[in-house]
């Protein structure tokens, strides 16, 4: 999965960069299924790019303005600075690892439930717990009860009886 995954999006990057460099529209290119994607995302790139233009211009004018009426020409104070710059990245990564966390953690679960569906539904298992030690067998379907010894060995029964000696009756665990 991981290597198909990557060679789409390499298949993908380089079909992008074709299209960009050989001036080639996305309109050109709709049966592809990517053109309206790609359509798109060059028209935020450009919407992004102008709106960063216009701060910046703006920007330099409000400066000029500022100059011309005060007469100052000394260094413009900003909000910004190396200090507000380092907790606005440490903010960012933050979220980013609480993002990346969130991530592992839904693989995980994902991971645990096709294991356990795995073990149950196809296999015919079912987890039973030790309930002095904690520990969990995973023992097939059939028996009504299963029991462990002292030493380790399992029995399964399929009818009530009070617990032989030495046995102890294993809880089923879900």
């Amino acid at each position: 999965m991981k290597r198909q995954l990557t060679i789409t999006t390499a298949l993908t990057s380089g079909l992008l960069a074709l299209a960009t460099e050989s001036g080639v529209s996305a309109q050109a290119m709709p049966n592809w299924g990517i053109g309206d994607m790609m359509a798109q995302n060059i028209a935020f790139d450009q919407q992004m790019e102008q709106q960063a233009a216009d701060f910046a211009n703006q920007w330099y004018w409000d400066v000029q303005r500022y100059r011309a009426q005060t007469g100052y020409t000394g260094p413009i104070q900003s909000g910004f600075n190396a200090s507000t710059l380092s907790a606005a990245n440490q903010a960012n990564m933050a979220a980013f690892d609480s993002y990346n966390q969130s991530w592992w953690n839904n693989t995980q679960t994902i991971d645990n439930t096709l294991t356990n569906y795995s073990n149950t539904a196809v296999l015919g298992n079912a987890h039973h717990s030790d309930p002095h030690s904690g520990q969990v067998y995973n023992l097939p379907y059939g028996p009504d009860q299963y029991w462990i010894n002292n030493q380790g060995y399992h029995t399964g029964t399929s009818y009530q009886d009070p617990t032989p000696f030495g046995w102890t009756q294993l809880e089923q665990a879900w």
